[in-house]
Protein backbone atom coordinates (compact mmCIF):
# COMPACT_ATOMS: atom_id res chain seq x y z
CA UNK A 1 0.00 0.00 0.00
CA UNK A 2 1.35 3.43 -0.93
CA UNK A 3 2.16 5.99 1.80
CA UNK A 4 -0.37 8.45 0.40
CA UNK A 5 -3.10 5.79 0.51
CA UNK A 6 -2.24 4.95 4.12
CA UNK A 7 -2.28 8.63 5.05
CA UNK A 8 -5.68 9.12 3.38
CA UNK A 9 -7.07 6.04 5.10
CA UNK A 10 -5.78 7.23 8.51
CA UNK A 11 -7.34 10.67 7.92
CA UNK A 12 -10.71 9.13 7.02
CA UNK A 13 -10.69 6.96 10.16
CA UNK A 14 -9.78 9.87 12.45
CA UNK A 15 -12.38 12.12 10.80
CA UNK A 16 -15.09 9.46 11.08
CA UNK A 17 -14.35 8.96 14.77
CA UNK A 18 -14.26 12.69 15.55
CA UNK A 19 -17.38 13.69 13.59
CA UNK A 20 -19.93 12.58 16.21
CA UNK A 21 -18.11 14.55 18.91
CA UNK A 22 -18.12 17.76 16.84
CA UNK A 23 -21.69 17.25 15.64
CA UNK A 24 -22.98 16.79 19.18
CA UNK A 25 -21.60 20.19 20.21
CA UNK A 26 -22.78 21.96 17.08
CA UNK A 27 -26.31 20.63 16.90
CA UNK A 28 -27.27 19.85 20.49
CA UNK A 29 -29.98 22.42 21.18
CA UNK A 30 -30.74 21.07 24.64
CA UNK A 31 -27.52 22.30 26.28
CA UNK A 32 -27.07 25.72 27.82
CA UNK A 33 -25.23 28.15 25.51
CA UNK A 34 -21.91 29.61 26.75
CA UNK A 35 -21.91 32.94 28.60
CA UNK A 36 -20.84 35.88 26.39
CA UNK A 37 -17.84 38.06 27.30
CA UNK A 38 -18.58 41.80 27.47
CA UNK A 39 -15.81 44.05 26.15
CA UNK A 40 -17.07 47.66 26.28
CA UNK A 41 -18.32 49.99 27.58
CA UNK A 42 -17.28 49.69 31.19
CA UNK A 43 -16.29 52.11 33.95
CA UNK A 44 -16.67 55.72 32.71
CA UNK A 45 -17.97 56.84 29.30
CA UNK A 46 -17.76 60.37 27.85
CA UNK A 47 -20.50 60.86 25.27
CA UNK A 48 -19.71 64.54 24.52
CA UNK A 49 -20.36 65.16 20.83
CA UNK A 50 -21.19 61.51 20.12
CA UNK A 51 -24.45 60.44 18.51
CA UNK A 52 -24.17 56.81 19.63
CA UNK A 53 -22.57 54.56 22.20
CA UNK A 54 -21.13 51.31 20.88
CA UNK A 55 -21.48 48.13 22.94
CA UNK A 56 -19.07 45.28 22.06
CA UNK A 57 -18.78 41.67 23.15
CA UNK A 58 -17.46 38.27 22.22
CA UNK A 59 -19.61 35.18 22.20
CA UNK A 60 -19.09 31.66 20.99
CA UNK A 61 -21.81 30.82 18.53
CA UNK A 62 -22.86 27.54 17.01
CA UNK A 63 -25.75 26.22 15.00
CA UNK A 64 -27.59 25.71 18.29
CA UNK A 65 -27.63 29.46 19.14
CA UNK A 66 -30.78 31.19 17.93
CA UNK A 67 -30.27 34.81 18.99
CA UNK A 68 -28.89 37.17 21.65
CA UNK A 69 -30.88 39.20 24.18
CA UNK A 70 -29.38 42.67 24.73
CA UNK A 71 -30.71 44.87 27.58
CA UNK A 72 -29.80 48.23 29.19
CA UNK A 73 -30.99 49.21 32.68
CA UNK A 74 -30.79 52.55 34.44
CA UNK A 75 -28.87 52.11 37.68
CA UNK A 76 -27.04 49.12 39.16
CA UNK A 77 -30.01 46.77 39.34
CA UNK A 78 -31.18 44.80 36.29
CA UNK A 79 -34.91 44.62 37.02
CA UNK A 80 -37.95 45.17 34.79
CA UNK A 81 -38.72 48.59 36.30
CA UNK A 82 -35.19 49.80 35.45
CA UNK A 83 -35.20 48.49 31.85
CA UNK A 84 -34.77 51.33 29.33
CA UNK A 85 -33.70 49.49 26.17
CA UNK A 86 -33.97 45.96 24.82
CA UNK A 87 -33.31 44.32 21.51
CA UNK A 88 -32.95 40.78 20.25
CA UNK A 89 -29.93 40.45 17.98
CA UNK A 90 -28.64 38.02 15.38
CA UNK A 91 -26.55 35.14 16.69
CA UNK A 92 -23.61 36.52 14.70
CA UNK A 93 -23.75 40.06 16.16
CA UNK A 94 -20.73 41.26 18.12
CA UNK A 95 -21.76 44.88 18.71
CA UNK A 96 -24.66 47.31 18.70
CA UNK A 97 -24.79 51.11 18.61
CA UNK A 98 -27.39 52.84 20.80
CA UNK A 99 -28.35 56.51 20.49
CA UNK A 100 -26.50 58.58 23.09
CA UNK A 101 -29.58 60.65 23.98
CA UNK A 102 -30.83 57.60 25.90
CA UNK A 103 -28.19 58.27 28.57
CA UNK A 104 -27.97 61.03 31.23
CA UNK A 105 -24.70 62.56 32.44
CA UNK A 106 -23.77 61.40 35.92
CA UNK A 107 -26.02 58.32 35.74
CA UNK A 108 -24.88 54.69 36.11
CA UNK A 109 -26.21 52.07 33.68
CA UNK A 110 -26.07 48.29 33.59
CA UNK A 111 -26.06 46.31 30.37
CA UNK A 112 -26.68 42.61 29.99
CA UNK A 113 -26.33 40.06 27.25
CA UNK A 114 -27.22 36.40 26.99
CA UNK A 115 -27.48 33.77 24.28
CA UNK A 116 -30.60 31.73 23.58
CA UNK A 117 -30.47 28.32 21.96
CA UNK A 118 -32.93 27.06 19.37
CA UNK A 119 -34.26 24.72 22.07
CA UNK A 120 -35.04 27.64 24.41
CA UNK A 121 -32.07 27.23 26.74
CA UNK A 122 -30.52 30.51 27.95
CA UNK A 123 -26.93 31.24 28.84
CA UNK A 124 -26.10 32.91 32.12
CA UNK A 125 -26.41 36.69 31.81
CA UNK A 126 -23.22 38.64 31.35
CA UNK A 127 -23.47 42.11 32.81
CA UNK A 128 -21.37 45.22 33.29
CA UNK A 129 -21.93 48.75 34.53
CA UNK A 130 -20.70 52.13 33.36
CA UNK A 131 -21.15 55.75 34.32
CA UNK A 132 -21.80 58.52 31.80
CA UNK A 133 -19.49 61.50 32.42
CA UNK A 134 -18.75 64.84 30.82
CA UNK A 135 -15.11 65.87 30.45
Amino acid sequence: MKDSTRLLLAFIIVFAMALPVFARGMFDISTQPPTPTLLSPNEKVDLSGKATLKFKWYSETSFAVDHLEFRIYKGNVATAENLIFKQDLSMTASSIEVKSDLFDIGQVYTWTLRLLSRGGQKSDKSFDTFEVIKK
